[in-house]
């Protein structure tokens, strides 16, 4: 398919450019999310070796800013355990109590912890990765939405939980050829594109795979991608250049698939 050389082709020229990661907030009892670049390298370079054991929960997982969110570290876990270089992964989760229906905008985060949770336990082979999914797709709205929203809720917040959860459901997609992910993959995107403003809820690349897959929605994709280059002239790193690296990883597992 054309449209995955050519995005392939630009997600690799931005990784190509990414700045060098260097620790510049760490200390004994912290860890910055920017170490997940290392999936990037690992993607362009199969032969790269570099190796950590555990990543500590002591540890706490910042930004370069020394800002800590919560999704940093599922997301952290998930990047280096992919890139094969969380060499030991304890196979354990948050508890997270799903609800019996709807999904309400107050449970978003502690939501989308739980799927880059699940994320990591499909890469690293240890059950209850789909179940995680299941449970998402289960509540997903007749929008294409996976939240609940009500009249209190702050849209941008609701629509940067509503990208989190797509970015983790779209790789699990490309990565396990679930056919029922890949359906609700589309159908979020699709609730993106006509209902959301993802440039106002982040300026990262969060659903970058889901977007460039479902065709309707490249608009979003290319949006992102130009945000990006104008955004990091000299290269870009830390969060973004995990999700572009994730992004890139799904589309050459889609391809392997349809070969």
């Amino acid at each position: 398919m054309s449209f995955q050389v050519d995005y392939v082709r630009q997600l690799e020229h931005l990784l190509h450019h990414q700045r060098e990661w260097v620790p510049s907030a760490e200390s004994g009892s912290t860890v910055q999310v920017e170490l997940g670049a290392v999936l990037g390298r690992r993607l362009l370079e199969p032969d790269f070796r570099f190796s950590m054991p555990e990543l500590p929960d002591s540890c706490r997982i910042i930004d370069r800013n020394g800002h800590g969110r919560p999704i940093y570290r599922p997301l952290l876990v998930y990047a280096l355990t992919r890139a094969n270089v969380l060499t030991n992964h304890k196979g354990e989760m948050e508890s997270f109590n799903w609800p019996a229906e709807n999904l309400p905008a107050n449970l978003a985060e502690p939501a989308a912890i739980a799927c880059w949770e699940a994320l990591s336990l499909f890469v690293a082979k240890i059950d209850g990765a789909r179940n995680t999914f299941d449970q998402l797709i289960a509540r997903q709205q007749k929008s294409g939405s996976f939240l609940l929203a009500r009249p209190s809720d702050s849209p941008d917040m609701r629509w940067y939980y509503e990208l989190v959860m797509l970015h983790a459901l779209g790789s699990y997609a490309a990565q396990s050829g679930d056919p029922s992910a890949m359906k609700a993959m589309r159908h979020n995107a699709l609730f993106h594109l006509e209902e959301s403003q993802p440039d106002h809820a982040t300026n990262q690349p969060w659903g970058l795979f889901a977007f460039i897959w479902v065709a309707e929605a490249r608009p979003l994709a290319d949006q992102l991608l130009h945000t990006l280059q104008t955004q990091h002239p000299d290269g870009i790193g830390g969060i973004a250049a995990i999700l572009v690296a994730d992004a890139l990883l799904c589309l050459r597992c889609v391809a392997d698939r349809l070969q």
